[in-house]
């Protein structure tokens, strides 16, 4: 599918600050304690897509999706691509998910929003930015609770290769959410760069938790975007059990009186 102009501008203007900017060394007082040599220096392929007889036939990613059946809304990806035939998703009038390729296709506007809402020199947003095209966008109606978690799933099976999720969220006033993210590797070497982006309006509210179980060789950067208006609040959890080199990165803007957020970290 061919992306608007607009997102394609949005893209390579992103594409070209990250190259100019470069990875982040020690000097950078944000990343004093983080040593990106060894991710720096790789070189990743483009993954395959797979079947999903494939994904199936491995007994370990076979149970974790037997594990998260129990949600009637999950959407699984693949090295970078979303597995239909492994997701359900069951939208009502006031709760619209979708990958984020449907998302560009249906409201182009909406994710450019999205994405040029943060402005940043951080290199990787910048790198996500420019090459994600997958990922998930879920919006809540006003007044709507979602009191069963909503399931997003990642799976990497490819030896060195690297995929790049956006993932947009959008808590519309006085509705009620809870969003898990599982991150699970069987492969060497691969990378993921993961944006999401959470915009909770007045009185809103979220539970967001990550479970990150990537292969011991991996490299995983995430960024945990946060904009919440007044009187919203919101409850972020992190368990990082995985990885060769992992990031966690939170930038929470509570731009108006009222709002609050906890994070937690394992």
């Amino acid at each position: 599918m061919s992306e608007p102009a607009s997102l394609a501008l949005i893209r390579s203007s992103a594409e070209k600050k990250y190259k100019a900017l470069g990875y982040p060394s020690t000097k950078n007082e944000e990343w004093k304690y983080t040593q990106l040599f060894q991710l720096k220096d790789k070189e990743f392929k483009v993954a395959q897509s797979k079947s999903k007889e494939e994904l199936l036939s491995n007994n370990n990613l076979a149970q974790i999706l037997e594990k998260y059946r129990f949600s009637e809304n999950r959407l699984v990806f693949s090295d970078g691509f979303l597995m239909k035939d492994l997701s359900v998703i069951k939208n009502r009038n006031d709760l619209q998910i979708s990958s984020l390729e449907d998302a560009v296709e249906n409201n182009a506007h909406m994710v450019n929003e999205f994405l040029t809402s943060t402005p940043s020199e951080k290199m990787f947003r910048l790198m996500n930015t420019a090459y994600a095209k997958a990922g998930y966008f879920i919006r809540v109606n006003g007044d709507t609770s979602v009191t069963e978690p909503i399931v997003m799933i990642f799976f990497s099976t490819q030896k060195d290769t690297s995929a790049h999720y956006r993932n947009l969220i959008q808590i519309e006033a006085g509705a009620k959410a809870q969003i898990l993210e599982v991150f699970h590797g069987i492969a060497d070497g691969y990378f993921n760069n993961v944006t999401t982006q959470i915009v909770l309006q007045a009185n809103s509210s979220v539970i967001h938790t990550k479970i990150q179980e990537e292969h011991v060789s991996a490299f995983h950067i995430h960024e945990l975007l946060v904009d919440q208006k007044s009187g919203s609040h919101a409850e972020c959890n992190v368990y990082s059990l995985g990885g060769k080199l992992v990031r966690n990165e939170v930038d929470v803007n509570l731009s108006q009186p009222g709002a609050s957020i906890i994070l937690n970290g394992l």
